[in-house]
């Protein structure tokens, strides 16, 4: 049924309607035209079809001379390539630019789930840009990205997302997360995927924080690169270098290199720092807490002895190539493998200037907490 007002030139049906043009097919239960300004209105059961675009609302106003679209309340889309849009807030569609602006709604395909409190979605050049409340997933590596302004474009799996950015992702069972000026990730290639974070980066897991300048992580083999004065915490221990690299494996840490001015630092029960510096080392881990270190070059260290009698001693030495073996944040052995220059002190003759070695500096106030990394969360810990 359709009814014509000639006075004020509008058209309406009430029981089902179409409207075509060169652009666009839209179908509803109700719909009303008007001639004078090329405007229409549509109610309930509304279905906007095109070759690129396919629409679901209940309330949508169009523009037959523009070819601009605009819905209110809940609303699906389909691109031509499957994409799923979904906003309870309505959106903007222009067919003639392949273009949408989505309102507090996501965007979803098998790669990746975007959502924000507004998606601006070029088709044209395949490319969605965010902005506010931003969560970016990538479905395939179980990773998801937040922040406030952000692109994916989905031609090369590029993502860049920045202010107040941080990423989550599963590690031992727990999340570890990074947060950054800027996140960039870039998945085009399967055997090549990699994340970074630069500027002002900072790392929270429960047995492990970190602050470093910049941060990549390779997806091939789950190794994390840290650059520019990083420091790590793990437990008790400190370590630090001019650039760490951490090894992964079946989603545990499994060996930290640390690459010149090396130096690690354990906090035990008496508050006495063991200390090890060298030129490079390599540290392993057995279920958070350090193992074993291995020194390269310069080494030195400085370890506390609790003798059964409960007297304390220190034992600091330097030996260039050397290995030290852990138990809970406790020394059980040492290899050396050159010449040993050491002694072993009582705490009766231990001066202050012998209890650091050079370049000792503990930084456990600037520590990060997972508040300061994951900005969004609305607890502390």
């Amino acid at each position: 049924n359709l009814d014509y007002d000639r006075t004020g030139q509008v058209g309406n049906y009430f029981n089902g309607g179409r409207l075509v043009d060169e652009s666009n097919e839209l179908t509803s239960d109700f719909g009303y035209y008007y001639t004078q300004t090329k405007t229409a209105e549509f109610f309930q059961g509304v279905d906007m079809v095109n070759p690129d675009f396919k629409l679901k609302t209940d309330t949508l106003y169009y523009n037959t001379n523009t070819s601009l679209a605009r819905t209110k309340g809940y609303t699906q889309g389909i691109t031509s390539d499957s994409d799923t849009l979904n906003t309870d807030n309505g959106l903007i569609y222009n067919r003639q630019k392949l273009y949408a602006e989505i309102y507090e709604g996501n965007i979803t395909n098998p790669d990746v789930y975007i959502e924000a409190d507004t998606i601006i979605a070029d088709d044209g050049i395949q490319t969605y840009r965010a902005s506010q409340n931003i969560i970016m997933t990538s479905k395939p590596d179980s990773l998801t990205i937040y922040g406030n302004h952000g692109t994916y474009r989905k031609r090369i799996k590029e993502a860049i997302v920045f202010d107040q950015a941080y990423l989550k992702k599963m590690l031992e069972g727990d999340s570890l997360f990074i947060s950054a000026d800027t996140l960039y990730s870039n998945q085009f290639n399967p055997e090549n995927k990699y994340l970074t974070a630069y500027h002002d980066v900072k790392m929270f897991k429960s047995n492990m924080q970190g602050l470093a300048d910049s941060v990549s992580y390779n997806f091939a083999d789950s190794t994390i690169f840290m650059y520019k004065d990083p420091v790590i915490w793990a437990e008790n221990s400190q370590l630090s270098a001019d650039s760490i690299n951490i090894e992964v494996r079946a989603n545990k840490i499994d060996k930290m290199n640390l690459k010149q001015n090396s130096f690690v630092i354990q906090q035990d029960s008496a508050n006495n720092f063991n200390q090890v510096r060298g030129k490079d080392m390599q540290v392993f881990f057995n279920e958070g807490f350090i193992s074993k270190t291995d020194v390269n070059g310069n080494g030195e260290s400085i370890y506390y002895i609790r003798e059964a009698t409960g007297a304390m001693s220190m034992n600091k030495m330097k030996c260039s190539n050397m290995a030290l073996y852990f138990n809970r944040n406790t020394v059980t052995e040492i290899r050396t493998y050159q010449e040993v220059d050491g002694q072993v002190m009582p705490q009766f003759e231990i001066a202050p200037i012998d209890k650091q070695l050079r370049g000792f500096v503990w930084r456990n106030d600037v520590r990060p907490t997972l508040r300061q990394v994951a900005r969004h969360l609305r607890w502390d810990r």
